[in-house]
């Protein structure tokens, strides 16, 4: 009968420790894609269509990637400090509204 308990306990605990790995490392990958705060995105030319313009006000050469929802992303961008990198949103391309949906570390 003891046996039966321990056996439990240990997929319990083996159980919970997979979780909190996996949780680990999806957090981890979340925080990896994310561009440092110095480096900022606005939407020039009105709304949400227009151009993303994306500049590095970072001391380091950044490397990052426009998302946009409903259009093509941008390729990922190589920008060195005080200078800036556009993308078109293009409003003509797949269903639904194209619109900035973020920057991402590539």
């Amino acid at each position: 009968m003891l046996r039966r308990y321990t056996h439990k306990i240990r997929t319990l605990v083996v159980g919970c420790f997979l979780v909190l790995a996996s949780m680990l490392v999806m957090s981890g990958t979340a925080l990896a894609q994310q561009p440092p705060p110095c480096v900022d995105a606005s939407i020039i030319d009105g709304g949400d269509y227009g151009t993303v313009q994306v500049v590095n006000n970072c001391g380091t050469t950044q490397r990052v990637k426009v998302f946009i929802a409903n259009g093509p992303d941008s390729e990922c961008f190589i920008i060195r400090p005080a200078d800036s990198r556009r993308h078109v949103i293009d409003d003509h391309i797949g269903p639904g509204q194209p619109r900035f949906d973020g920057l991402r570390a590539c």
